[in-house]
């Protein structure tokens, strides 16, 4: 028989007889003593809120509303139809039917004088006697006996754990008391009392002791599975209570006359808790630890289950999984299975014994710049579900935290998403926690404390690097670690590649030590210069180096030995200065940021990348990958990585990428001989043109122009790329730009065929794919470039921008401009 272990940390619901049910949303109960009870109550259908929303805990309770919840918690609501009490002040009164109930069972008693008092304020006392009597206890019951009332009564209850964490004020008892008292009870067994007034315990089908829990569901045992959460199921248990916390178990509850699960009893899985510590793909095992620091391995090679496969729940939807799909930065893992009856020790270790796993793993982060705008799929750079006509799936989207749905996240919300594998399902934490200070001290390269209070970076932490005296605010995500930061970090600010290290050297005369030649580095600097900096190295009159660096003395026996220590106490001539961060050396051509100080001196250095892997193609038109209005392209074709335009990036090169506090990509290494020189001639929309002087005091001509889904005013190269001002005609030009100025510019006409280096389309919008930034013409597909720009043309000339979202399928009067890559540029849409 399958049974529970107590050598494995089990989740705490499970264990504690105590079901969670999904948020009622009221609105007045969050962080209130009395929340969980309430939450549950609710669910279990015992207890409501107002019509406003509220439930008002504080609120006292009558003795008439105190004598219907018994009823509705003894499962008697069905039956109070037609009845009517015998008590003189309640014969017109809305709960007669329930007190009359209620003193049939023997729960409540009326004042000795023919009256019941229905809307007197229920006391503490009475609330506990009516939930004891309910249980089955009388005033003959011998456990009652010796005792007056109400303490005979308290002492029971207090016996059963009735009472635990109820505050009991001699004012009355009150909404939120009451229902912490009923909570207690659930999982009390019911009785009856004989005629020689012994307790005698009911006992359900399995002779276990009968709960309370049972007059308000069946007592039953289920798998919990996908299917189990799934509406569209006939396996689906119902929203009730949030089964996606026991995903696998196999679960003792109670269900309701729908055969939807009301409450968790307990759980007769065994459950491992905890990170990922490390996985070892050779051995097809990886360890997971606990909360106490206790490490299990998981063997998936000694599982038959689907050779070497395993069932993981990855943020709310399943996929069949490896070793390979286990990682160690997963937020959270919950291992499942269950113990052989005849192999008792505690693990998860033989042959089909693993059921699956349930895992939490952040896939995605933002700091909300633009707020949610109804009918997107997007909100800010997060791309959200969609159905089968592509419109945003809002079925599919969980949002929890500070936020109750999309229109609720606010500008300057750290949102953290959690989406399936398929981006069927997708979950959004919203968080605004912020705090204000600095960085009084630096534990690690991940664990800061502000203002004398330790906090850790989260996984994605979309920040400036933080260092000692950082100050700011701090944004902190959902797990309450730090996501972002604005403020001041008096650290490296510009960006290059190390093209090459030069170590110093030291010398020695009359016992005093100098620097000969300070360390040095050559970068390719972001402003597509190659420069060579002097390392700032200070040394202190006992010789010892004081710097930025940890400068380390190099070996006799090759340049890549290091030994690790500053230089101290130099006492041989020529020794070499080495130039190394922390314990490791600079690589050539690794990604760096730096500052110089008033010397020109470089005094602080980041090694942002220590080698470009270009081992995966970067999607530029995808919506997560959308670059900075300040973004860097360094070129490695020819390993002087030159800085060039933006506007030259193919659509997927094989790059690395840099990304800013908002999740934009900031910097771009592109390997080599990626760059297309063809993508430098886009389409755009000139609407106008006048002489101007640019900021070199050079005549030229400044233009408005719709591009890059901006309305901008740009220099052109001379004064008369776009012809003279009389003769501009207002229209679409083949433009060369390089983000700053246009250089060359051809009218184009709008008649089909083949314009410049693109291709002209008259037609018929079939299909709009905005959350992929794509749409089908003439059956084709056409993605839009990362220039793509669409304009409204009313009467002939240019009105506004808009964007796919307001090209309706079908759409007719479209013109669409595809550069030479086969990717649109430019739509207009003709009104």
């Amino acid at each position: 028989m399958k049974k529970v272990l107590s050598l494995v940390l089990v989740i705490a619901m499970v264990l504690s007889s105590m079901s969670f049910a999904f948020a009622s949303n009221l609105t007045d109960i969050a962080d209130n003593d009395y929340e969980k009870a309430i939450e549950t109550l609710v669910g279990l259908g015992v207890i409501t809120g107002y019509e406003d929303g509220t439930f008002r805990p504080e609120k006292t309770i009558t003795r008439a509303e105190m004598a219907k919840l018994m009823v509705i918690t003894l499962g008697y609501g069905d039956l109070v139809a037609g009845s009517k009490s015998n008590f003189a002040d309640t014969q017109s009164h809305w709960a007669d039917a329930y007190i009359a109930l209620a003193a049939g069972k023997g729960i409540v008693v009326g004042d000795g004088n023919g009256n019941f008092r229905p809307d007197a304020v229920v006391s503490y006392n009475e609330a506990i006697t009516m939930l004891v009597r309910g249980l089955g206890y009388t005033d003959d019951c011998n456990e009652l006996k010796g005792m007056t009332w109400p303490t005979n009564f308290k002492v029971k209850a207090a016996e059963l754990d009735i009472t635990d964490d109820v505050a009991m004020s001699t004012n009355g008892a009150d909404r939120g008391g009451v229902a912490q008292l009923i909570y207690n009870a659930l999982d009390s067994t019911l009785v009856s009392v004989d005629s020689d007034g012994n307790v005698v315990f009911f006992k359900d089908a399995d002779n276990a002791n009968k709960l309370l829990l049972s007059r308000l569901g069946e007592k039953v045992t289920v798998e919990i599975t996908p299917d189990s959460v799934d509406e569209d199921s006939d396996d689906y248990l119902g929203d009730i209570v949030d089964l996606t916390s026991y995903m696998y178990q196999t679960l003792t509850v109670y269900e309701n006359d729908d055969e939807y699960v009301v409450f968790v009893k307990s759980s007769d899985s065994v459950v491992i808790e905890g990170t990922v510590d490390s996985v070892t793909t050779a051995d097809n095992e990886f360890v997971v630890e606990d909360a106490d620091e206790d490490d299990f391995t998981i063997d998936l090679a000694d599982s038959v289950l689907n050779a070497n496969k395993v069932n993981v729940f990855y943020n709310g939807a399943e996929f069949e999984a490896t070793i390979s799909d286990i990682k160690d930065t997963f937020e959270s893992i919950t291992v499942v299975g269950f113990e052989d009856e005849d192999d008792d020790n505690g693990k998860i270790d033989k042959a089909d014994e693993l059921i699956g796993l349930v895992v939490t793993d952040a896939t995605d982060i933002v700091r909300v710049e633009k707020e949610y705008v109804a009918g997107k799929a997007k909100l800010d750079s997060l791309v959200l579900p969609v159905d089968s006509d592509d419109d945003v799936d809002l079925t599919k989207i969980t949002v929890t935290g500070d936020a109750e749905s999309l229109e609720d996240v606010q500008e300057d919300d750290i949102v953290v998403q959690y989406s399936a594998k398929d981006d069927e399902v997708t979950t959004l934490a919203v968080t605004r926690n912020t705090l204000e200070g600095k960085v009084t001290r630096v534990k690690d390269s991940n664990t800061f404390l502000i203002d004398g209070v330790s906090y850790d970076t989260a996984d994605m932490y979309m920040g400036e690097a933080l260092i000692l005296g950082s100050d700011g605010i701090f944004y902190l995500d959902n797990n309450g670690e730090i996501a972002d930061f604005d403020g001041d970090s008096e650290g490296p600010t510009d960006y290059a590649v190390v093209l090459g290290v030069e170590n110093g050297n030291v010398d020695s005369k009359f016992t005093s030590v100098s620097i000969d030649n300070l360390p040095q580095i050559k970068l390719a600097t972001q402003d597509d210069e190659t420069v060579v900096y002097d390392l700032y190295v200070e040394l202190e009159s006992d010789g010892d180096v004081d710097g930025t660096f940890e400068f380390q003395k190099q070996s006799e026996t090759k340049l890549t030995d290091y030994f690790t220590g500053t230089i101290a106490d130099v006492a041989d001539p020529a020794e070499e200065l080495v130039v190394e961060t922390g314990a490791k050396a600079i690589p050539v051509y690794s990604l760096v940021k730096y500052s110089l100080n008033e010397d020109g001196q470089i005094d602080e250095l980041e090694v942002v990348m220590t080698t470009f892997a270009y081992s995966n193609t970067v999607d530029f038109e995808k919506s997560s990958n959308e670059l900075s209005d300040d973004v860097i392209v360094f070129d490695a074709t020819g390993d002087d990585y030159e800085v060039v335009s933006v506007d030259s990036l193919p659509t997927e090169p094989y790059a690395e990428v840099v990304r800013n506090s908002n999740g934009e990509i900031e910097v771009v290494v592109v390997k080599a001989d990626e760059i297309d020189d063809a993508a430098d001639v886009i389409f755009a929309y000139i609407y106008d043109a006048d002489p101007a002087y640019d900021g070199n005091s050079d005549k030229v001509q400044l233009a408005g122009v719709y591009t890059d889904n901006a309305d901008s005013s740009i220099y052109t190269t001379d004064d008369t790329t776009l012809g003279v001002s009389a003769d501009f005609v207002e229209g679409v030009y083949a433009v060369k730009y390089d983000g700053e100025a246009i250089d060359v510019a051809t009218s184009v006409t709008t008649a089909a065929g083949t314009i410049a280096n693109g291709i002209v389309l008259n037609d018929t919008a079939d299909t709009v794919n905005a959350k992929g930034n794509m749409i089908e013409i003439n059956n084709e597909w056409y993605a839009m470039s990362e220039n793509a720009t669409i304009v409204t043309i009313i009467d002939g000339e240019a009105d506004d921008l808009a964007d796919l979202y307001d090209i309706e399928e079908d759409e007719t009067n479209l013109v669409v401009y595809l550069n030479a890559d086969g990717d649109i540029d430019l739509i207009l849409i003709i009104e």
